[in-house]
């Protein structure tokens, strides 16, 4: 498998299936695989965001990329985000996840201080030279506190083992600019963390897209990308705008307090019978 294909398609940031002792629930995870593999995604993303995954304990990590890995079976590849407050921080999560079978590792910019540009530059070189696998940068301002500045971006599509960037900054003309800036690069990937946007993240230039959404209706998702793909703009606006009239209908429908994408991602699988308990990690409800 060549390394731009980890981010191509449509990925799935997967929740993480949980028992009300807040252990992996692997039922509930083969199940999701399945239902979500089945629905024609092209890459799993686990321990992300909405896969709660700085949330989890280390142990608990581990074991869900293994089994993850183990029961997927090469039908697709599987990445895993392995972000925290420092880079040493990560490079533990990466030590603790390198012997499960996964196909890279996600990371956000640390997310407790904010960095410089020489420190962003920094954190990013350090996980690039220590890691086996490949690292996708992650770009997600509402969780570390600032956005990957673009000087810095400039410098680490250069560096040796860093393969992409899945950018889930809600600014849709510096993402235009960031991929025209940086479409020579071959071996580097772009990626769009929006539901409401898959058809615009394909016309702009993006390999793949990254939503949430993907857990309520993957098939619907999956179509939108595929008339993406083949430049059936109108086939796929059409789609996108059932998808996002869906989507409002859906999270409209739980209490504001639910309103966060894993939240209601959990609360319709375990409506649909695909995991047995819609549990959130601690103390979050």
């Amino acid at each position: 498998m060549e390394q731009k294909e980890i981010l191509k398609g449509i990925i799935p940031p997967m929740i993480t299936p949980l028992n009300k002792d807040f252990k992996i629930d692997r039922k509930s995870t083969e199940k999701l695989v399945d239902y979500l593999i089945d629905g024609g995604i092209h890459t799993l993303f686990i321990l992300g965001t909405t896969g709660e995954g700085p949330l989890i304990s280390k142990a608990e990590q581990f074991k869900l990329a293994k089994f993850v890995v183990e029961y997927t079976e090469g039908r697709v590849p599987v990445i895993a985000g392995v972000s925290a407050p420092s880079s040493l921080e990560v490079l533990k999560n990466i030590e603790n996840l390198n012997e499960s079978g996964l196909d890279g590792y996600v990371s956000t910019l640390p997310f407790y201080d904010k960095t410089n540009l020489k420190e962003e530059i920094k954190h990013f070189e350090i996980l690039a030279a220590e890691s086996e696998l490949p690292i996708i940068i992650y770009d997600i301002p509402v969780k570390v506190g600032q956005r990957l500045s673009e000087k810095a971006l400039e410098n680490l599509v250069e560096v040796d083992n860093i393969i992409g960037l899945k950018d889930s900054s809600s600014n849709l003309r510096n993402f235009r600019e960031r991929v025209e800036k940086f479409r020579h690069k071959k071996d580097f990937s772009f990626a769009l963390g929006h539901s409401d946007m898959i058809d615009i993240s394909i016309y702009l230039g993006a390999d793949g897209v990254v939503p949430s959404d993907v857990h309520l209706f993957p098939e619907l998702c999956v179509e939108i990308y595929n008339n993406a793909q083949k430049e059936d703009w109108i086939k796929a606006r059409k789609l996108q705008s059932e998808l996002n009239k869906k989507r409002i209908e859906l999270y409209n429908s739980f209490p504001a307090q639910s309103r966060a994408n894993n939240k209601v991602c959990k609360k319709h699988l375990k409506a649909k019978g695909i995991i047995a308990s819609d549990y959130i990690m601690a103390p979050y409800i």
